[in-house]
């Protein structure tokens, strides 16, 4: 791990009105560290006190607004003269939150960012670079990489080739996380449902009589649902990264990943092992047997359930910032 200085850091965290649970999580994670983050402009959803967030399946955030939103108490935060105080070096690191829509905003930046530790974070589904990308060309055309200093990170969910390299941006693999105090308790006790209510996957909805579609208007009701069942069914989406995985196994249930094996190594989720804290399953049958196999042997279920709240705590919103901070300091 690099040697973190013993002053907080001053870290200036460019924020993009609509939701993104990576930037939103490491956003999360960095001001549970104590670090003097300024998020501007200040994201309103993420404050409970100055936002208001109706919930569930008549939510306008994604997700319904559950798990990442609402959490953060109103902070005192001087978010007045920006420009000016990235003139006097006033900030130690800079966060570009979503760079598919901030691009612009980083061109328009980027004289002012030429002496300071720069990271893009990049939480869309696409699997490409943006600035390597023909959505770049398009919309803004040619032009060099706009932070020559050799000191920009480049944080990719989606990450499907090597990571590290790029002469002018370094590039690593990140994912979504979860805060800390969404993490459940195990209670073997309560578990009388076999899978949870909410079931993203068609086939095995329609096989269960499930909900393909938000079941559930508040938070606290999903979390109890997905706590009284056993197992619950994840699947790659836009991207193969889901909040949901996160969700699934903090409230104590067993993620089951369609074809999980097909991931790319590099791309998150990263540490789900089949077998090990989840289960991969091919189609319904598939998955059928495989818990029927689980409820004859108890104890190798506890011993799953048990390694991938191991796995969840590792993708605490704390411990992805913590992550992102140790590869850029040690740099």
């Amino acid at each position: 791990m690099a040697t973190y200085p013993e002053t907080p850091l001053r870290i200036l965290f460019l924020t993009e009105s609509r939701e993104d649970y990576l930037a939103d999580s490491i956003l999360q994670g960095l001001i549970s560290l104590g670090h003097e983050v300024t998020d501007y402009p200040q994201k309103y959803i993420l404050y409970r006190e100055s936002y208001s967030i109706p919930t569930g399946s008549g939510s306008a955030v994604r997700g319904g607004g559950f798990t990442l939103y609402g959490n953060l108490n109103d902070r005192t935060v001087d978010r007045s003269f920006i420009i000016q105080r990235l003139e006097r070096q006033s900030f130690d690191l800079v966060i570009v939150g979503q760079i598919w829509r901030q691009w612009g905003q980083l061109l328009d930046l980027a004289p002012l960012l030429q002496t300071v530790p720069v990271v893009l974070l990049d939480g869309d589904d696409d699997t490409r670079l943006f600035h390597r990308s023909g959505t770049r060309l398009r919309r803004f055309g040619w032009q060099p990489f706009p932070i020559r200093s050799g000191r920009c990170f480049y944080f990719k969910r989606e990450l499907q080739g090597a990571a590290n390299q790029g002469r002018w941006c370094r590039v690593f693999p990140t994912s979504f996380s979860i805060p800390a105090d969404k993490i459940r308790p195990l209670d073997f006790a309560i578990k009388k449902q076999r899978i949870a209510s909410h079931c993203v996957d068609p086939e095995v909805a329609k096989a269960c009589g499930l909900h393909t579609s938000y079941a559930f208007d508040s938070e606290n009701a999903y979390y109890d649902d997905l706590a009284l069942s056993r197992f619950a069914v994840t699947t790659k989406r836009g991207g193969w990264d889901c909040l949901r995985h996160y969700e699934i196994a903090a409230a104590g249930a067993l993620p089951c990943v369609r074809q999980l094996e097909t991931k790319p190594v590099t791309c998150a989720p990263h540490g789900l092992q089949a077998g090990l804290n989840c289960l991969s399953y091919q189609h319904w049958p598939d998955l059928q047997e495989q818990m029927s196999a689980l409820e004859a042997h108890p104890e190798v279920f506890h011993r799953l359930l048990h390694a991938s709240q191991r796995w969840v705590r590792h993708h605490t919103t704390r411990n992805s910032a913590l992550r992102l901070l140790d590869a850029v300091l040690k740099l």
